[in-house]
């Protein structure tokens, strides 16, 4: 630290110097030991001066506008995360030797100078425990102004495990056209965690699912330490939709893993499902926890054709056949509630029609216990208003369940005289 403070001055010396989170490498990213006048003077540094720099070089080393701007022509550049701006991210664990979580990172030209990141090679990692994270997968290299692109940063912590964070810094520096942008980053490593797919994990979605059925998911816990591992009974939050399907061996040795599997059967359909699931150890390692989730349809909402056999599906056409004037053209469908639950399944009715007036008719708004049908009788009447060819309508059928999407039959009917 001594090269950024010369002599030590102020309150950042000896072990709180070493101990601040690598702001050496954070005060070089921004060029603050070019500041001769505050940093470099050969008497003490004047305070006003250092804490100005102090908060120029955060600023910059967080993605954040500095008090005097960008340097003349070259376009600001922004870290984003789920579309909000950060200056650090904290992985939380990562198991140790093992592919650990990934985070994708956003980066935005905030101006209107084309900006030209060259490759993933102008994305770095910097500081003390760089070797535990790594950099892929810049999708695109050069950012018109507002543009966005994105990379990959991932925790991948090596042996040995530790209760003290790696920290570390990431850095974006474009070959030409923006400025620099950097943020910390940090994470525990730990030697005991859940993985699935090969990959360290925290949650667990089980995605749409009809009610009453099911669906399970297995999972290994892994132990990378140098001693056994005495796991206790798992706990479920949520012991209504989800439940243990099988419980994990225990102990686990050193090195080895053991498996448990979960099932999700939801009773109803509502937005989501979630439940924790808790996994404690009888050692002195903290409990793991899983959350896990997902979502009850009805399962389906099914549309049976005339003949009453083809299943019409989202999107299909329904031809009603030729009407005279005055003439009448009509079929019948039939709308299931395939649910294996207990909700009944209500729906609206949308017609639209690409030559209006609307002369689609039998249109109903209905509801359908478990295992019914509701018939729909679509009828086309002739009358003046219509066009002469091939006139075309949209049925949507809008549901009171969240799990199943709007479903669309195209209606067609030929008029003539």
């Amino acid at each position: 630290m001594s090269a950024i403070f010369p002599g030590n001055h102020g309150p950042f010396r000896g072990s709180r110097a070493r101990g601040f989170l690598d702001l050496h490498g954070l005060l070089d990213r921004a060029r603050i030991g070019a500041c001769t006048r505050c940093l470099s003077h050969p008497g003490r540094p004047r305070p006003l001066l250092v804490l100005a720099c102090w908060a120029s070089a955060l600023a910059a080393a967080c993605g954040l506008p500095a008090g005097r701007g960008p340097a003349p022509g070259l376009s600001p550049i922004q870290v984003q995360v789920g579309g909000s701006p950060i200056a650090a991210h904290d992985f939380h664990t990562g198991l140790v030797d093992l592919p650990g979580p990934v985070l994708s990172v956003t980066i935005a030209n905030l101006g209107s100078t084309t900006v030209d990141l060259g490759d993933i090679r102008s994305v770095k990692v910097g500081g003390s425990n760089k070797d535990d994270f790594s950099v892929s997968h810049l999708a695109s290299s050069v950012l018109p102004g507002g543009a966005c692109t994105t990379f990959d940063l991932a925790f991948n912590p090596h042996s040995p495990a530790s209760s003290s964070p790696r920290t570390a810094f990431v850095t974006i520096d474009p070959v030409s056209g923006g400025t620099s942008a950097s943020f910390a980053v940090s994470g525990t490593a730990v030697d005991f965690g859940v993985v699935r797919g090969g990959t360290m994990i925290a949650s667990y979605d089980f995605g749409t699912v009809v009610t009453g059925a099911g669906a399970e998911a297995s999972f290994t816990i892994l132990n990378q330490g140098a001693s056994a591992i005495d796991v206790q009974p798992l706990q479920l939050s949520d012991t209504t939709s989800f439940h243990l399907s099988a419980a994990p061996a225990s102990p686990i040795a050193a090195g080895q893993s053991a498996t448990f599997t979960l099932g999700f059967t939801p009773g109803d359909f509502v937005v989501s499902h979630e439940c924790t699931v808790s996994i404690p150890t009888a050692g002195g390692h903290a409990p793991l926890q899983l959350a896990v989730s997902g979502m009850g349809t009805s399962g389906l909402l099914q549309v049976i054709g005339p003949d009453n056999q083809t299943e019409i599906h989202s999107g299909d056409q329904l031809d009603l056949g030729k009407v005279s004037t005055k003439g009448t053209a009509a079929r019948t469908i039939h709308v299931w509630n395939r649910s294996q639950g207990t909700d009944n399944l209500s729906w609206t009715c949308h017609v639209s029609s690409s030559s209006p007036p609307d002369y689609l008719y039998g249109i109903q708004n209905a509801v359908a216990t478990p295992g019914h049908a509701i018939p729909l009788s679509l009828q086309e009447v002739g009358t003046a208003g219509l066009s002469v060819g091939t006139n075309r309508w949209t049925l949507t059928l809008a549901t009171s369940d969240a799990g199943q999407p709007a479903f669309t039959i195209y209606v067609t009917a030929d008029f003539g005289p």
